[in-house]
């Protein structure tokens, strides 16, 4: 797995605080493994609260957004701005989002904040 796509799947893995999925890497080979839990999958179910890992670049940053069972829901690059993040995020369901500690971590986790979403940074 490339190491781009792993940081986005171990930084929303940080955020699911269910029992119903660990996601783990071995930090090495890129190795995921999934353990899910007893309830059923409620990827569908309208009004589920989804998870988001961002990895944010000075100049693009990259969206993985996760269902309760860890199932991938979307990938995407998006400019890292505020005019694209909340274009991107306005409008949305409430959202468990992690994201990594940097240089534009504050106003990004502030503007998610203000849309509605749970937002958890990472050091």
């Amino acid at each position: 797995m490339e190491p781009k796509r792993r940081d986005l799947l171990k930084s929303a893995a940080l955020i699911i605080a269910t029992p119903i999925l660990t996601l783990t890497t071995d930090g090495e080979g890129g190795h995921v493994s999934r353990t899910l839990g007893k309830r059923a999958s409620c990827d569908a179910v309208p009004g589920a609260v989804r998870c988001a890992g961002i990895v944010i670049g000075n100049k693009t940053s990259r969206l993985c957004v996760l269902g309760e069972t860890g199932r991938i829901l979307s990938e995407e690059t998006l400019p890292t701005s505020f005019d694209s993040f909340g274009e991107r995020f306005v409008g949305e369901s409430k959202m468990h989002i992690a994201m990594r500690l940097g240089s534009h971590s504050t106003w990004t986790s502030q503007l998610l904040t203000r849309l509605g979403h749970d937002v958890m940074v990472t050091d």
